[in-house]
């Protein structure tokens, strides 16, 4: 074979190598920003979970304060000992 030929051989490879870089580096993109909109939708639902179990938690609290509160009243005869 010729030095030149080589040489073109040579830059084939490198061309072939360089389109398909291309082509993968595309394809991450589009992977990755697919993944970030997965992301927030996670996060979306996540930050609703979690609003949705601090009112439960909330509630919940208020309830146990009002038995706690009667369940005082009703041990210590109806007075209030603080």
């Amino acid at each position: 074979m010729s030095e030149q030929f080589i040489y073109v051989l040579f830059g084939l490879l490198i061309t072939l190598l360089a389109w398909i870089g291309a082509r993968v580096h595309t394809k991450m993109d589009y992977l990755t920003e697919k993944i970030e909109e997965k992301l927030d939708e996670v996060n979306h639902t996540l930050r609703g979970i979690e609003r949705d179990l601090r009112g439960d938690l909330i509630e919940h609290d208020k309830r146990i304060t009002t038995l706690e509160a009667h369940l005082d009243i009703r041990k210590n005869h109806g007075r209030i000992i603080p």
